[in-house]
């Protein structure tokens, strides 16, 4: 009877739905963009290399050596990181990524921008969404913004206004980076930076050197937590979330807008309720009086709303995806990421935990709401009629 109900009258439960996808989507929408700002392929999108390890140490020592723009001191701190993991058991390479900032020129067009060099690290590294890594100490990566403002594409030449003078180096490739708002150029581990002219410089970065399983994986980051402190630890998902500073925030609005969800779905589907008992009196007093007792017309009335849920359930897990791109891949890209992102979508939680707490939702409101039926006698049919 549920089924048939909504079958042969669609109109009457299309706001219900339309309701329900509305809720649930919003909310799917909020549990990617969080599982995504904690995911760690973000760290790509940072313009960076993924890491097992990233550890914020030694600040001391790394400012020393930007000030000083001595490279040996930058190396030989991580070389000291290297020794002091390898005597807990735990071999790998450290590296590091620096920043100068240089003024960038393109035929009339001229600008200064952030670059970047990579400390032990090889540009064939990081990820590059058109093009090429560049393979000589003349060649450079530049983002799509960087392109813009100069003009420029992959084959151009662009000049790079050093210390010692105006250098040309070949565009091989685009990447994108939400550091500097999307503004950045990717310098070859040779090319012929002076230290000197260093800006800053982001975390330490470790990578096995064993490709250890996950199990193994996670009791050497115990130990690095133990050697340098949980809080200077990282994994690249917990790197990626503070570097944007918004994870924890926007896993706030998402628990509130479940909370206000939860509220609109129970007021929804009671005042519905209501309006269908009320509606429905006549069928209700009459099933009674053939037999059904009030269970089974709960049980009825309830079906309804749960054939409802599931149905918008369904529906909304197979546009939450589209919709996420569609809202929030925009914002990323105001951060710098040109070629947008890869969400991070958890089945477990998109699929299953999100959409039982909302449907329970609505199966506990239907039922409570229903009860009122019981108020129905059979012997009103007659004068209802």
């Amino acid at each position: 009877m549920a089924l048939n109900d909504i079958l042969s009258a669609p109109k009457r439960f299309l706001s219900i739905i339309f309701t329900y996808i509305l809720c649930m989507t919003i909310v799917l929408v909020l549990v990617t963009t969080t599982n995504t700002l904690r995911s760690g392929e973000l760290v790509n999108i940072f313009g960076l290399h993924e890491s097992d390890v990233f550890l914020s140490i030694y600040s001391e020592d790394i400012l020393s050596a930007v000030v000083s723009g001595e490279r040996e001191k930058l190396e030989g701190t991580m070389t000291r990181l290297e020794t002091e993991l390898e005597e807990i058991g735990i071999e790998g390479e450290a590296s590091i990524e620096l920043f100068i900032k240089y003024n960038l020129k393109h035929g009339d067009n001229m600008f200064k921008s952030m670059t970047l060099i990579g400390l032990n690290t090889t540009t064939d590294m990081y990820i590059y969404n058109e093009g090429t890594a560049p393979q000589n100490p003349n060649e450079v990566a530049i983002t799509q913004l960087v392109a813009e403002k100069l003009d420029a594409e992959i084959g151009d030449t662009i000049i790079v206004c050093q210390e010692h003078g105006e250098v040309e180096y070949l565009v091989t490739g685009y990447y994108q980076s939400m550091n500097n708002l999307g503004e950045g150029v990717r310098f070859h581990q040779d090319a012929p930076v002076d230290f000197s002219m260093l800006s800053g410089s982001l975390s330490f970065q470790f990578d096995y050197t064993d490709s250890p399983d996950e199990k193994t994986k996670e009791e050497r980051f115990k130990k690095i937590e133990d050697l340098y402190g949980e809080e200077n630890v990282m994994t690249a998902g917990e790197f990626a979330e503070r570097s944007t500073g918004v994870g924890d925030a926007i896993d706030a609005i998402k628990y509130l807008t479940l909370g206000l969800v939860i509220i609109i779905i129970m007021l929804v589907t009671l005042l519905t309720e209501r309006s269908f008992i009320a509606k429905e009196q006549g069928e209700i007093a009459t099933l009674k009086a053939i037999g059904f007792n009030t269970s089974s017309v709960v049980a009825w009335h309830t079906l309804r709303f749960v054939i409802i849920g599931v149905v918008s359930s369904i529906i909304a897990v197979l546009i939450s995806t589209p919709v996420t791109n569609l809202a929030i891949t925009p914002v990323f890209k105001m951060m710098g990421a040109a070629y947008g992102v890869n969400y991070e979508v958890n089945l477990l939680e998109v699929a299953v935990i999100y959409p039982t707490i909302l449907l329970v939702t609505t199966i506990i409101s239907s039922v409570l709401t229903s009860l009122y039926t019981k108020t129905i006698k059979p012997s009103q049919a007659s004068s209802i009629e």
